[in-house]
């Protein structure tokens, strides 16, 4: 998908990856493209493992985002679900009772390698990483983090990816139960 590419859906904007997500996700809601700085910054972010909808609520937040109506259906409820489920004491277990995202390291790692997996399908260029910090990177996320076995099977599939890239695909693109 391209750059300029405008989802009309939460969904949509959360189907996008790197350059493309972040200029999405300024259109809707900024109402603009990025300027050079501000893409510079969120897609360092975004790159070493800060959730899209913790970048939502950064840009919903600022000044800017404040003064605007701008938004696409869903967000508002997305980005408040998000701030429960990220509380520092309650987060984990709203996060353990309704599988809503939220901040953790794990959540960090994964959602770093489903960026770097999308931008991959979509014929980018991948992030400079090393390849034993990649493959220590993808090791470290535990199990009980990816969704199960079965899950899996009825993901969408890969043939593009080698067969570990593949499945380690198939589970970060499902959601968890």
């Amino acid at each position: 998908m391209d750059h300029d590419a405008r989802p009309s859906t939460l969904a949509g904007l959360m189907a996008l990856h790197d350059r493309a997500f972040i200029a999405a996700a300024y259109h809707a809601v900024l109402g603009r493209a990025p300027d050079p700085n501000g893409e510079g910054h969120y897609l360092a972010l975004l790159r070493s493992g800060r959730g899209k909808l913790g970048l939502l609520r950064d840009l919903k937040g600022s000044s800017e985002g404040r003064s605007r109506a701008q938004s696409i259906a869903g967000l508002d409820a997305a980005l408040s679900r998000y701030r429960l489920a990220a509380l520092p004491l309650v987060g984990p277990l709203i996060r353990a009772l309704t599988g809503w995202p939220g901040n953790s390291a794990i959540e960090q790692q994964l959602a770093a390698l489903a960026n770097e997996i999308g931008l991959l399908r979509a014929g980018g260029a991948p992030t400079p990483m090393p390849l034993p910090a990649a493959l220590a990177r993808a090791e470290a996320v535990p199990p009980h983090a990816l969704a199960s076995p079965q899950q899996t099977a009825a993901a969408p599939d890969a043939p593009d990816l080698p067969p570990h890239a593949r499945q380690l695909y198939r589970r970060l693109t499902l959601p968890r139960t």
